[in-house]
């Protein structure tokens, strides 16, 4: 990334988990971009209404809206995904991660860091 990376692009591909033929999407979004934002874009290019919760797992570590931030009896806390951008999770070394949407089917993404692009400055 250049600088501090607010000024990139990163390039990502989602792909649904367990489907046969594969089913995935590949989008650039700017690396300052939080996770809950994220959110919409998985949504929107994948085609899901926003009916359900989601959670995104980095590693150890869970995000998601704050219905489901702080301690459960369910495994690790949730953290909210409003404050963690992309460019700090590529900052931390982070290639890729999974997103899950709706916990009753249990939709779950691959989320793969592909590149990091400097941004054009005539585009929005």
């Amino acid at each position: 990334m250049t600088g501090d990376g607010t000024g990139d692009i990163v390039q990502i591909r989602i792909t649904l988990q367990e489907i046969e033929p594969p089913i995935w999407r590949r989008v650039q979004v700017p690396a300052d971009l939080p996770l809950r934002r994220l959110h919409d874009v998985i949504q929107a290019v994948i085609g899901w209404l926003d009916y359900h919760l989601y959670r995104f797992e980095v590693g150890a570590k869970r995000y998601g809206p704050p219905e489901l931030v702080g301690d459960n009896d369910f495994g690790p806390p949730t953290y909210s995904d409003r404050n963690t951008r992309l460019a700090q999770l590529i900052g931390r070394g982070v290639e890729q991660f999974i997103y899950t949407y709706d916990f009753g089917d249990d939709w779950r993404h691959d989320i793969v860091i592909e590149r990091t692009l400097p941004a054009a400055p005539d585009v929005d």
